[in-house]
């Protein structure tokens, strides 16, 4: 007689994502005003290699002070800077969140010049 016996083994496997991402900076880049009077700066062009172990990460920049928009203090996925920023250096800094909303920041140093006399 040929016994068969069926071996069924489940595994249960909770992994738990309870790191906070890795928040890399540049730390210095510079922008031009162009004729229209400002220059953008996203999120994403300030990274010098921010990292998650679980998951994809997501990118918002801030201005700590500003001359223009007061809404560029907080969080988006882009800052304006304006003439009156010319010839300065201007902090700003990189938000990097996961999918469970765990993040980290990091700060840049952002020097505007004048490409065009305005």
């Amino acid at each position: 007689m040929i016994v068969e016996i069926l071996l069924l083994l489940i595994i249960m496997l909770l992994v738990v994502d309870n790191k906070i991402p890795v928040a890399v900076c540049d730390q210095h880049t510079v922008v031009s005003i162009s004729v229209d009077g400002q220059a953008k700066l996203s999120a994403f062009s300030v990274d010098d290699g921010s990292y998650d172990n679980c998951s994809d990460i997501y990118y918002s920049i801030r201005r700590m002070d500003t001359y223009c928009d007061p809404a560029d203090t907080l969080f988006t996925d882009t800052i304006t800077f304006c003439c009156d920023d010319i010839n300065t250096s201007q902090m700003v800094e990189l938000k990097v969140t996961d999918v469970l909303g765990y993040y980290n920041t990091c700060m840049v140093s952002v020097t505007i010049q004048e490409k065009y006399h305005l």
